[in-house]
């Protein structure tokens, strides 16, 4: 894969992890992520099967300025309305998981640890991005129909030896 093909304008990712007495770890993983480009296409195929970009736009540019503004123009042509930039939802990303465990010596190099894990502690609705809809002559365009889990938490044990 080129690198170019990646459009990730922001991210962080900030992760750490603390012992505490008793043999407690604790350790926690947040991940934040500006939304992702998505391309515009036209609902208009190539004679080999490719789909067509919007006109005045190209890859990845149908959730930015210039891509809504060429998506407007191309649905005014077809007696379409126009896109309001607000109706284009965000595929940012805001995830926050934590971890903690407790290891519980047998004897020797033998333990028992007890975990407990919750994903996306905060509950954020994160969308995916490969679900949004990029046909420009759709009502829908630039809604995602998918998102990833809202909170999940497990608890577990391991047998270390």
């Amino acid at each position: 894969m080129r690198i170019d093909a990646l459009d990730d304008r922001n991210a962080l990712v900030v992760s750490g992890t603390t012992f505490l007495p008793r043999h407690i770890a604790i350790g926690a993983i947040w991940t934040l992520r500006s939304s992702l480009p998505f391309s515009a296409f036209s609902g208009t195929f190539d004679i080999d099967g490719t789909q067509q970009y919007v006109p005045g736009t190209s890859r990845n540019q149908g959730n930015r300025d210039l891509g809504i503004a060429a998506v407007n123009s191309f649905r005014a042509g077809l007696g379409l309305s126009p896109i309001a930039p607000s109706q284009i939802q965000s595929s940012r990303y805001n995830d926050f998981d934590l971890r903690v465990a407790k290891s519980i010596f047998i004897r020797n190099e033998m333990q028992i640890e007890v975990v407990g894990q919750a994903f996306n502690l905060f509950g954020s609705t994160n969308l995916l991005e490969p679900y949004v809809n990029s046909n420009a002559q759709s009502p829908a365009f630039g809604q995602i129909s998918n998102a990833s889990n809202a909170q999940e938490g497990e608890l577990a044990v391991r047998f270390v030896f």
